[in-house]
């Protein structure tokens, strides 16, 4: 898999040539407009990564321009700028019709390369719902946890559950690279929905490392919010495996809790009074966020990363935070960040009032059979240290 980097700068180039051989491509660099595109027809790299700003040249023309050559593969944007001209070049991309799969702001962690490199090289190569579900049969489809941890004590309150794909040839892949192909397969979507929900509820013990028992999410499509059968179904699967309501934390985002309002408010309204949770996932990137909050029974919000990676380089980005970690609170809700990376990070958003912390900097996700080993110590001696 050829990955082409336009960058003129050679330290930097040199540094996403090692961190992208490292997840697996073949690298080839450009250090300016012009040999980028004789690069580009020569070698019809499978990805590209795209500095915005070349010396006379910008990076929206060199988007532009793949737009005509009929480019179809995935575009990493890179800038020294700030998030928000980042934002709008990808905003840009994507209304050309290009794969734009994710921005990087300069200075850049080799950490936060490395994960989108590895999505981009996932999806260099079509996947299918059919492989998806033999996957499945074969037991390559796994559930791991990432822990949430309470802001002020850090205690371990709650995981969430995410799917990776084990794939034999591409090792680890994150949901983001599958999921969709289920969205266009609303069968696939419920059957893997169901699947996810009794695997959490199977094993359920590894959730029991504290005192009480965390609470584990699971993300429902909105796919799923189209079946009125969906509340009894859950709770059906949860009455098999004897774990209660009150556990399991079920995420929604906001543009799946809008897409059918009638639908979606019985849907949510039968799951709250069955006893289970209700989280708005990504609060903050839609413009109807607070019509879902207001209308619909949710119990947590969650703030989008996008905000907490912003945290240092935007003055709106802190206050957006204290807006709604404070919304939260005087409507009874949990406000949960995600996306911590770091550990001032971390400081920053309890100091603005975020209950709870999901993130890089205090857990990865890991498998569910290993969730209990690496965790409940972890906790139990944060809660030591701090009291």
């Amino acid at each position: 898999m050829n990955l082409l980097i336009v960058d003129d700068d050679p330290q930097f180039a040199e540094f996403a040539a090692n961190v992208a051989g490292g997840a697996g491509w073949k690298v080839a660099h450009a250090a300016g407009a012009d040999a980028f595109r004789e690069r580009f027809r020569s070698e019809r790299p499978q990805a590209v990564a795209l500095d915005l700003k070349l010396g006379q040249a910008d990076g929206v023309e060199l988007l532009r321009w793949l737009r005509g050559e009929g480019y179809d593969g995935p575009i990493l944007l890179i800038s020294g700028f700030d998030a928000r001209v980042l934002a709008a070049a990808a905003t840009l991309g994507g209304t050309l019709g290009l794969k734009i799969a994710g921005t990087v702001q300069k200075p850049v962690r080799a950490a936060e390369l490395r994960r989108i490199l590895e999505e981009m090289h996932g999806t260099s190569a079509p996947l299918t719902v059919a492989m998806l579900e033999e996957a499945m049969a074969r037991d390559e489809v796994e559930m791991h946890l990432q822990p949430v941890f309470d802001s002020g004590t850090l205690a371990l309150h709650k995981a969430e559950a995410l799917a990776r794909w084990r794939h034999p040839a591409r090792g680890l892949l994150p949901p983001s690279l599958f999921i969709p192909l289920l969205e266009a397969s609303p069968p696939a979507m419920d059957r893997f929905t169901m699947w996810a929900i009794r695997k959490i509820a199977d094993n359920a013990g590894v959730l029991g490392v504290a005192d009480p028992p965390i609470k584990v999410s699971a993300n429902l499509s909105a796919v799923n919010l189209g079946d009125l059968t969906l509340p009894d179904r859950i709770a059906a699967i949860l009455d098999q495996t004897r774990l209660p309501p009150s556990r399991l934390v079920l995420e929604i985002t906001e543009s799946a809790a809008t897409s059918d309002p009638t639908a979606t408010m019985d849907i949510l309204t039968r799951l709250r009074l069955k006893g289970f949770g209700l989280s708005l996932d990504d609060f903050g990137t839609g413009y109807s966020s607070l019509v879902a909050l207001h209308r619909l029974p949710f119990t947590e919000i969650k703030i989008d990363r996008g905000f907490v990676a912003e945290m240092d380089s935007s003055h709106e980005a802190p206050t957006i935070i204290k807006t709604v970690a404070d919304l939260a609170q005087n409507l009874k809700l949990t406000s949960v960040a995600e996306g911590v990376e770091t550990r001032e990070a971390g400081r920053r958003l309890r100091e603005l009032g975020v209950a709870q912390l999901q993130g890089y900097a205090f857990g990865a996700p890991v498998p569910m059979a290993t969730f209990a080993e690496r965790f409940a110590p972890m906790a139990e001696r944060r809660e030591r240290d701090r009291t």
